[in-house]
């Protein structure tokens, strides 16, 4: 999920993502034992603003693999997930900007599902952030905990945090999702809403926006070289999932504004 505030912008990163699931297990609605995801996307020039001074300009190229395994816990409503991130944003044309960040952590999650939608979940992160070069005080373990309040039979609350060693501030994860027909259900969840559409069993299609980045370390001096990224972007996907074989999920979309914090410089810089 994504991290910090961002302004909108007129800058156009465009992103595209795929993933293969594999389920392994004839349970009605289960998710998938096996995902594999991979995302690309760049964009062309945009201009720095930051509060003292024009900071000049800045390409960005972003990439990701996920790998991501899961088990059944006692239950079919209960599992536990396991895997392999490895992420990397470069920035080009400006000095004033990081060069490049980028993260290896071992994703850990405990979720709860109930008739094929996640109604809590637990998320570590394990792993080191960093920036252009690797270091070893780069160690963090960010945290994602999310929870569904139910209020009525279509109306449901979602409160949840997201927080880690090289944030600023924890993200609150706060909504309502509403599911006005049975094939259609709006996720008003800051920071990411979507309009989810349910044709059918394993069929998916989703539209929203999406909070990516993260907290890194830049040169294994925590007490001044800290930053904070977070890119936002809107897109659509589609998925396709069925009980005993492969699945798949494409997606594309754009950016819409980057910021990059390095709040124990008290400094603040803003792509568009």
């Amino acid at each position: 999920m994504r991290r910090g505030l961002v302004q909108r912008s007129a800058a156009i990163l465009i992103s595209f993502e795929v993933a293969l699931m594999l389920a392994s297990h004839p349970i009605e609605a289960a998710p998938p034992a096996f995902e594999f995801s991979l995302s690309a996307g760049g964009s062309g020039s945009s201009h720095i603003r930051e509060p003292a001074q024009s900071g000049g300009q800045l390409t960005t190229s972003q990439a990701a693999v996920n790998l991501l395994g899961r088990q059944i816990l006692g239950s079919p409503s209960w599992y536990f997930c396991y895997g392999l991130q490895v992420e990397q944003y470069q920035f080009r044309g400006s000095a004033v900007w990081p060069e490049r960040l980028q993260d290896l952590a071992v994703p850990l999650r405990v979720e709860y599902l109930q008739g094929g939608q996640t109604v809590a979940q637990l998320t570590l992160q394990p792993g080191y952030y960093f920036g252009r070069t690797f270091s070893p005080q780069a160690w963090d373990v960010p945290v994602e905990l999310i929870s569904g309040v139910p209020l009525s039979t279509d109306l449901h609350g979602v409160l949840g945090i997201d927080y880690g060693r090289f944030y600023h501030h924890p993200l609150p994860i706060v909504g309502l999702v509403w599911e006005f027909s049975h094939d259609w259900r709006m996720e008003m969840i800051y920071p990411e809403p979507a309009l989810v559409y349910t044709p059918g069993l394993g069929r998916q299609w989703r539209l929203g926006g999406e909070l990516t980045g993260g907290g890194f370390l830049l040169d294994g001096h925590v007490e001044r070289s800290i930053v904070e990224y977070s890119s936002y972007g809107v897109g659509i996907s589609y998925s396709c999932v069925t009980r005993n074989g492969p699945g798949l999920m494409v997606g594309a979309g754009i950016q819409t504004g980057s910021t990059a914090d390095f709040f124990r410089l008290d400094r603040r810089l803003n792509a568009g």
